[in-house]
């Protein structure tokens, strides 16, 4: 039987998007072989890869800090509610 246990997305413009490991299989690597994956094709293309991660979200910076990739800024999310 096949499972997604791992996916990303990248936007038109390069940003990393989502990255999501369905918890039966994280702690595996297979968040960091996507995301390392997406900064690749990113990169080809002649783009800088960049993203935004969630304040708080330690977990996710360690990962992408692990990639080489640096903190910029910070940036807040607005919305309607």
């Amino acid at each position: 039987q096949r499972e997604l246990a791992s996916f990303g997305v990248t936007h038109a413009d390069g940003a990393l998007g989502i990255l999501h490991t369905e918890p039966p299989f994280r702690r595996r690597g297979l968040g960091r072989e996507v995301l390392a994956g997406l900064i690749r094709a990113v990169q080809e293309r002649g783009w800088a890869a960049y993203g935004h991660v969630v304040r708080g979200n330690q977990p996710s910076v360690d990962l992408v800090e692990s990639l080489g990739m640096r903190r910029i800024r910070p940036a807040d999310w607005i919305g309607v509610r």
